[in-house]
């Protein structure tokens, strides 16, 4: 299979980003009831140009127990670059034990915000998920990147380059 991938690039297949790695992503997911939104962003096989990549974006929102799927990426979509450079420059929250927490506010209810993306210290690499609620930077990117993307989704799969 993995030989066969240059001769389906070459030939304009549509590649399968289920069986692609998602490297990145983020979800809004209220806690009573609604939409639930799910962005996988992952990297198209190949190149168009050394040093430069094609992202693939997923949008999974689920409502009711039924899914519905939608494909973007940054060939179309010039907001999918834009959520990737502010994701980049998201910055990790402070750690801190629940000793430490003073004055803090207490949701029982709202909207769980995740982000799970890479990370650099360094030269060395790892991976970081970041949860919180509403009135966070990072619930301030999840809900601004779903906005910008809203034009960008369509029902089909990006073609391969």
């Amino acid at each position: 299979m993995l030989l066969m991938m240059p001769l389906m690039l070459a030939a304009g297949a549509t590649f399968d980003p289920q069986s692609s790695f998602a490297w990145a992503e983020f979800s809004a997911d209220p806690s009573r009831g609604g939409e639930a939104h799910k962005v996988e962003i992952g990297t198209v096989p190949g190149r168009t140009e050394p040093g430069e990549y094609v992202y693939w974006l997923r949008l999974t929102t689920s409502k009711g127990g039924q899914d519905v799927v939608s494909y973007a990426d940054t060939r179309t979509c010039s907001a999918a670059k834009e959520v990737i450079a502010r994701m980049e420059g998201l910055g990790v929250a402070q750690g801190a034990a629940p000793h430490n927490w003073g004055n803090i506010a207490i949701t029982a209810d709202g909207t769980l915000y995740r982000v799970r993306m890479p990370v650099k210290y360094g030269d060395m690499t790892g991976e970081a998920t970041l949860r919180t609620n509403v009135g966070t930077p990072v619930a301030a990117f999840v809900e601004q990147s779903l906005n910008d993307l809203r034009p960008c989704w369509r029902p089909d799969l990006p073609p391969a380059r």
